[in-house]
């Protein structure tokens, strides 16, 4: 055996050997098996047990619960044609409604957090006060709500977070925009004429239409799409670090994989990533 190799192997031995009864004691201290929430404005402890239902906790919601409080602001839809979202941290919705016009709401936490609205040439801008970030870093976000009229197509919608949560439902809209860095965006039954996606270390799930292009980046986080149609309905352009690409049951992963796939199609896909997975799921 080469000398390197024993390195390797013995390397690896010792550090497996080290974790193995850092566990051990860890656990005799009392800790739990889990994960750790970075993403909701503070540190949470989340058990294993409590993982799935904080990742997916509205899954199960029903449309009628879905409600504006009184105080919500209403919005006259003909002057908006796009909505922005940039926020340091936050908790947002995004959601289609029966209404006639656009509306969100503010908590008064969020609005502690320094986050605020306003229009400007045809856009409704939600932003918010890096400072009152900061100041109250310790506590929770409070929550965010834009309701969309079911029959609006947006020109743009752009999210934009560095950590949070965002969830967006039956939205449509001809150029969408969505990124997070630590952060984690939940996309359901959208319509999407171009879609920009990307992570750095967070999450990102899109499901919904794509109907002209689709791009995805992604650092050392995750990009889940699930699309409505068909693989060879897309051309598409692979480049991979040391990360996994995988659209349908084709699977690309290795250091420095470059491929590109020219169906002769309308559609096109362009995936990039670091070290961290892209997968592409399609449905009828």
């Amino acid at each position: 055996m080469k000398k390197w190799i024993k390195v390797v192997v013995l390397t690896g031995a010792a550090m497996l050997v080290l974790g193995s009864i850092t566990a051990l004691a860890a656990m005799g201290l009392g800790a739990r098996p889990g994960v750790v929430n970075l993403s909701r404005g503070r540190v949470d402890y989340i058990s294993t047990d409590d993982w799935d239902g904080w990742r997916y906790r509205r899954e199960g919601r029903k449309a009628e619960e879905e409600t504006f409080s009184a105080a919500a602001q209403k919005v006259e839809t003909e002057h908006i044609r796009r909505v922005d979202v940039e926020l340091y941290g936050g908790e947002v919705e995004i959601i289609s409604t029966s209404e006639a016009q656009i509306q969100y709401s503010l908590d008064e936490q969020a609005k502690k957090r320094g986050i605020y609205v306003y229009q400007e040439d045809g856009e409704l801008k939600i932003r918010q006060n890096r400072e009152e970030f900061k100041r109250f870093s310790r506590e929770s976000y409070g929550l965010v709500q834009i309701g969309i009229p079911e029959t609006m197509v947006l020109d743009e919608l752009g999210c934009e977070m560095d950590t949070g949560v965002c969830m967006i439902e039956n939205i449509s809209a001809r150029s969408m925009d969505l990124s997070t860095n630590v952060g984690e965006i939940n996309v359901k039954g959208a319509s999407a004429g171009e879609l920009d996606a990307s992570v750095d270390i967070g999450t990102l799930f899109y499901e919904g239409t794509v109907d002209v292009c689709l791009e995805g980046e992604c650092g050392i986080g995750e990009l889940d799409f699930r699309l409505k149609g068909e693989e060879t309905d897309f051309s598409y352009s692979i480049e991979a670090g040391m990360g996994t690409v995988k659209i349908g049951q084709s699977e690309y992963s290795g250091i420095g994989v470059h491929v590109n796939e020219n169906l002769g199609v309308g559609k096109r896909m362009e995936l990039e990533t670091g070290t961290g997975a892209i997968e592409v799921e399609f449905y009828q």
